[in-house]
């Protein structure tokens, strides 16, 4: 009754995305707990013991292998995709521990595999287009952040074509984009520290320079544009 009665409020008639997750098993698991305690107490001390210690053996063996997977971040998400290979979720979280382990190809390719599952949002074009920057397909990387544009505008959106842009030496685009960007949110600081960057590439120190006095304006702790202003003023 315990069991039922905890775990009820996550398992009913309403629709969840997750049909299985542990997580839902923590408070119920109380109630599982003093079923097996029934049964273990029918038993004799003896009994009880070689029970115990068989169930704490292979309890223990499943954690050593289990314990493997949460080793890092892309073998825990790994394991999650091959275990729901139709949920776009792990993949879109697998795409991600790839690209934050510098792993770009495979995370742009972890990317595509997720927007196959389900349209993608904002936020999986935004990533999915810093991915392919980062593995030097930056053309396709703009198309991708546009879409994330479209979808949800936004001055970090436009702030990072602008910012790809700028590294392939395209800087009236990256101005435009960034431009763009102000319009959107004023109080977004890398706006400045990007249009900064590109002032400084282009040899204007001095516009370079007042671009990361605004950006420390808004954020006094910024340690780009901090950095940056420190070396145009050198």
């Amino acid at each position: 009754f315990i069991f039922v009665l905890l775990i009820a409020p996550t398992s009913s008639f309403v629709s969840i995305l997750d049909v299985s997750a542990e997580r839902r098993m923590y408070l119920p698991f109380l109630g599982m707990v003093l079923v097996c305690l029934e049964f273990l107490r029918r038993l004799n001390i003896s009994q009880m013991v070689w029970a115990g210690v068989a169930i704490v053996t292979v309890c223990s063996v499943l954690t050593y292998q289990r314990s493997a997977v949460w080793a890092n971040p892309v073998a825990l998400w790994q394991d999650a995709a091959n275990k729901s290979p139709r949920k776009w979720r792990p993949h879109f979280q697998l795409a991600s521990a790839l690209y934050e382990s510098n792993m770009c190809r495979d995370a742009a390719q972890a990317f595509d595999a997720a927007s196959r599952l389900q349209q993608p949002a904002f936020d999986l074009l935004l990533d999915w287009g810093l991915a392919l920057d980062c593995a030097g397909n930056w053309q396709e990387a703009v198309v991708k952040l546009q879409q994330s544009a479209a979808l949800q505008p936004s001055a970090h959106v436009q702030s990072q074509i602008g910012m790809v842009y700028a590294k392939h030496n395209k800087f009236e685009e990256a101005l435009a984009a960034l431009a763009q960007a102000e319009r959107i949110d004023p109080s977004f600081e890398m706006t400045y520290v990007y249009r900064g960057k590109v002032f400084e590439t282009t040899g204007d120190k001095a516009a370079a320079a007042s671009q990361y006095q605004r950006a420390l304006a808004l954020n006094p702790l910024n340690p780009d544009a901090r950095d940056s202003l420190a070396r145009v003023s050198r």
